[in-house]
């Protein structure tokens, strides 16, 4: 095998996920921080993540020292990916915003690209530079939010920023486009495969299975990224990086991730390597992670995830009341962050920790009283909630995509397992809601 060290990020929550090098055939656990995009352009090496979903994003800017730098980014939410331009501008993609930013050193940011559309609409996700042009993968062009959630088989994306004109299409949920070898080689994430696309119209496909994301070609060999499905009922550690010929494609073996997904893989020399080893600033909770390491080590442990488990929660476990301030008025395809109280009466101490973590969420119904089949947007507890405790908790609900007279429902969920207010009705808030028109052009700019 080629003497080369890849950098792997694994998930997006920071319960169970981290940093990761391949070396050797042999995978390594660098930290327990999140992860999402990676990049190195030089000698400075970019890591960005959110700690939970559509939450505000985070990023740490290595040298050949250790972190050079934290971000916190305040208007980039739940970061996908991030890159540099050819001028050194590091940018940064949100998909919640449909857009691609330019992120200065002090953290502030300026738009390079988006859509005007509605929350979330496009699930813009991964971007690349390729020629001096920034591209970028989406699922599609969809003008109302989560509008690919309904149906996005083959409809999405690779796609020119500057002119906003289609490169690839035919995808389902496209992921980590790269140019290797005269093809544009996409993760197809949604179809299981690896797409190569020639301009001149030929196409591969490379079936890898799973739920492939973060891809990199590294000498002969080149390294793919294989979750879970995305619609698998049960979280596992069951993640691999596959490893294809670069010459033929065909499949050399699988290497076991001992983590519940992949997210990105970069490939990086020693010195970067000793750069994430030498040891940084956590951006938040670092003393807490010391401490729990340091417990495990006194054991002679080492710890699948340093934070607590959401196991499953009996009936009695179940019981919380919510009071929350419901605008009465909304418009279609809002995106509204409702204060909520949340107060726990059961028996069982509240965790948004895997493998069935407890959180926040919404249901719509409408004027006949029928559930609307969409999608909910769930939250996460800001911190583990003792019985008889109260927590203050800003929830994140979208619209429904048309107008009419509706009652939401706020409640909480424990995720695989069932939704409190189905356990117990009095375990939600409930609230009439006038839900208006407003109109859109969806455009780029």
């Amino acid at each position: 095998m080629t003497d080369h060290r890849l950098i792997i990020s694994s998930g997006n929550e920071r319960h169970g996920t981290g940093l990761f090098s391949l070396h050797a055939g042999s995978v390594e656990r660098i930290d327990f921080l999140p992860g999402a995009g990676l990049h190195q352009r030089g000698r400075l090496f970019y890591r960005i993540w959110s700690q939970h979903q559509y939450q505000r994003a985070e990023m740490l800017v290595y040298d050949d020292g250790g972190v050079r730098s934290y971000l916190r980014l305040d208007d980039v939410h739940t970061p996908h990916d991030v890159t540099t331009l050819d001028d050194g501008t590091v940018v940064g993609v949100a998909p919640g915003s449909n857009a691609i930013v330019a992120i200065a050193p002090d953290g502030s940011t300026r738009t390079v690209w988006s859509a005007a559309a509605p929350f979330d609409a496009w699930h813009v996700n991964c971007a690349t530079v390729h020629e001096g042009r920034l591209y970028a993968t989406a699922f599609g062009r969809f003008d109302r939010t989560f509008g690919w959630n309904a149906n996005c088989d083959g409809t999405g994306i690779l796609f020119d920023t500057e002119t906003n004109e289609d490169v690839v299409t035919g995808l389902t949920q496209p992921h980590t486009p790269r140019w290797i070898d005269g093809a544009w080689t996409v993760c197809d994430s949604g179809s299981g495969a690896v797409v190569r696309a020639w301009p001149d119209g030929r196409r591969r496909r490379v079936e890898v299975g799973g739920f492939p994301r973060g891809l990199c070609a590294v000498d002969d060999r080149v390294y793919v990224g294989v979750s879970d499905w995305r619609t698998s009922r049960e979280q596992t550690i069951a993640a691999n990086i596959v490893v294809l010929d670069r010459r033929t494609w065909n499949e050399l073996e699988r290497i076991p991730m001992g983590a519940g997904s992949v997210y990105d893989i970069v490939s990086v020399d020693e010195a970067t390597w000793g750069a994430l080893q030498i040891g940084f600033g956590f951006a938040c909770r670092r003393r807490d992670a010391l401490n729990q390491l340091a417990m495990f080590e006194e054991v002679g442990v080492t710890p699948v995830r340093l934070w607590a488990v959401g196991a499953r929660l009996e009936r009695e476990g179940c019981r919380i009341t919510i009071d929350a301030a419901v605008p009465a008025a909304w418009t279609v395809d809002d995106g509204v962050s409702v204060p909520c109280t949340v107060t726990n009466h059961g028996n069982a101490l509240l965790v948004s920790a895997p493998p069935h973590p407890v959180l926040l969420s919404y249901k719509w119904f409408d004027a006949a009283g029928a559930l609307l089949p969409a999608i909910s947007i769930r939250t996460p507890l800001p911190a583990a909630l003792p019985p008889g405790e109260s927590e203050q908790v800003d929830v994140l609900i979208a619209a429904p995509a048309e107008p009419g007279r509706y009652t939401l429902t706020v409640t909480a969920l424990q995720e695989f397992i069932h939704w409190f207010d189905e356990v117990e009705a009095a375990s939600a808030f409930r609230a009439p809601v006038a839900v208006g028109t407003k109109r859109k052009t969806l455009q780029a700019r």
